[in-house]
């Protein structure tokens, strides 16, 4: 999603612009000013702009910090199911062969442009030894859809979890056969892709399945071949919303860190291009934290971090740029950079204790220097 154009006018930006704010030890290092209100959440969720060497950083100084407090449970990624499988697997037994394997075929977070960094295999080593060390039972969960563009991470989901499950393989045999002959092809078509996942779904309804993370992955397939082709962001954020209910139970405490857009507790419109902004309405664009607010539950129970970022580097074409959207309007910016840049690298601004009636993204914005 940090891709879209989105546009976010806060009036909140007026308030702080003319008033005195303390952000005096409100930073990534020291987070005790959460302290006191830390128990009202049960989601904490922080952006990010893909591809960064500082991505990795933070998410574990977040995590650290909940794990201090009681107040983690699980990991959301931005991923899809079978990731999360391999990953807990591996935090679990030790055995790193199944998600080094998977990180090679899917690096899409790691490496950008033939370059490292993110490296993903490093983090959760680290979260294993964080694990044991502090004895803590924390699973991590991919919550995304699945890319039918990408076709080698499925198949080779789909080949391992049947080698997992001896009973799987002799009625699934012709599905086996074809995801071995489609994973040494060197392209393989969304529409081939969708044809095999029809089969393999047909054929597992003729059978009696008891393996759940086999029935997850095949749930998970179904609900992405509407994303087959991209695009569909409302429907894609509809249903990671749908995943993190149907595999978090309430009271868990959980984090995540997503790209930027997914923790917006807003809608979001852009324009729509010409000619099409003559005949249709603005779109509006739904972040699963946004729905996610809507449910009884979970309504005021979710923290969210957005990030400000000065010079940023790694960002394609915004490459040397500021970059506030979603979470601060240009205009806005411009009459706050000044206070801004005066502040050090990963500050905290807390904007919960604003009095004014605001419309908020997030309730607290980091900032980030290049």
């Amino acid at each position: 999603m940090s891709r879209l154009i989105l546009v976010a006018l806060f009036s909140f930006f007026s308030f702080l612009a003319s008033s005195q704010y303390s952000s005096k030890g409100f930073n990534l290092d020291n987070l005790t000013f959460l302290d006191s209100t830390i128990t009202d959440y049960d989601l904490f969720l922080t952006a990010e702009w893909h591809w960064r060497s500082e991505n990795t950083g933070r998410m574990k100084k977040m995590i650290e910090y909940l794990a201090s407090n009681n107040s983690l449970n699980a990991i959301i990624v931005e991923r899809s199911y079978d990731f999360g499988h391999w990953v807990n697997y591996f935090l679990e037994t030790g055995d790193s062969l199944f998600l080094k394997e998977f990180l090679e075929i899917d690096n899409f977070f790691s490496v950008y442009h033939g370059v490292l960094l993110q490296d993903e295999y490093e983090f959760y080593c680290w979260l294993r030894r964080f694990k044991i060390q502090h004895n803590l039972s924390i699973r991590v969960i991919g919550i995304d859809l699945h890319a039918y563009w990408d076709e080698k991470p499925i198949l080779w989901s789909f080949l391992k979890l049947v080698d997992q499950n001896p009973s799987l393989q002799k009625p699934l045999k012709e599905n086996v056969d074809l995801a071995v002959k489609l994973f040494s092809m060197k392209n393989v078509s969304i529409h081939t892709m969708l044809k095999w996942n029809r089969h393999l779904q047909s054929s597992a309804l003729e059978m009696k399945i008891s393996d759940t993370v086999f029935l997850n992955f095949l749930f998970s397939l179904n609900q992405s071949v509407k994303y087959a082709h991209g695009g569909k962001f409302n429907y894609r954020e509809k249903q990671i919303a749908v995943n993190f209910l149907r595999y978090i139970e309430k009271g868990e405490k959980v984090f995540g860190q997503f790209g930027l857009g997914h923790n917006m507790l807003q809608p979001e419109y852009s324009e729509r291009t010409i000619p099409f902004n003559f005949f249709m309405k603005p779109y509006r664009y739904n972040s699963f934290t946004y729905l996610l607010n809507q449910n009884d539950y979970y309504k005021g129970k979710i923290l969210s971090i957005g990030r400000i970022c000065f010079d940023c580097k790694d960002i394609g074409p915004e490459y040397g740029k500021d970059i506030s959207a979603p979470y601060v309007s240009d205009e806005a910016f411009i009459k706050l950079k000044p206070q801004f840049e005066n502040l050090p690298d990963n500050t905290i601004i807390d904007l919960r204790g604003t009095k004014e009636k605001i419309t908020e993204n997030s309730q607290l914005l980091l900032l980030e220097f290049d």
